[in-house]
């Protein structure tokens, strides 16, 4: 039994093999742009007087972009496909954040520059909790 064993992972072995080196061809041809999506860096600000968030979306056009906002929840989303006779690819990203609680949703603005740098910004209402100290009271003692 253990030769029969051996025997058939040696043969699937052999054909998986055969099929990497098919795959590896396509993988060498990609374009390694569309990686480069899921691992940009965006930047955050948030500030006493604004929030605001920047995300590289150079590789979508503006008509394959969406902003939207759920309550407190901002998303952007891109989605892109590319047909020709012989191949099709689509490529898509979600990123969310959860805008503090002083920021005025209605002032939400936004701005994608030439370079394709997609900027939301808006300002903050200043209805936060203002910082106060809350003095620690020591514990009373009992009598024994």
């Amino acid at each position: 039994m253990s030769r029969t064993m051996e025997r058939m992972m040696d043969e699937y072995m052999r054909a998986m093999a055969m099929h990497v080196g098919q795959f590896s061809q396509l993988w060498k041809d990609a374009d390694d742009s569309m990686l480069k999506i899921a691992n940009e860096a965006h930047q955050v600000v948030n500030d006493d007087k604004k929030f605001a968030v920047s995300i590289d979306v150079s590789q979508f056009k503006p008509e394959e972009l969406k902003v939207n906002l759920d309550g407190r929840m901002l998303t952007v989303e891109g989605k892109q496909e590319c047909r020709n006779d012989t191949s099709y690819m689509t490529r898509s990203f979600v990123r969310s954040w959860t805008l503090p609680n002083d920021v005025d949703t209605d002032a939400i603005q936004t701005e994608l520059n030439d370079q394709g740098k997609l900027t939301i910004k808006a300002a903050k209402n200043g209805s936060t909790v203002s910082k106060k100290s809350i003095p620690i009271e020591p514990r009373k003692s009992r009598p024994h």
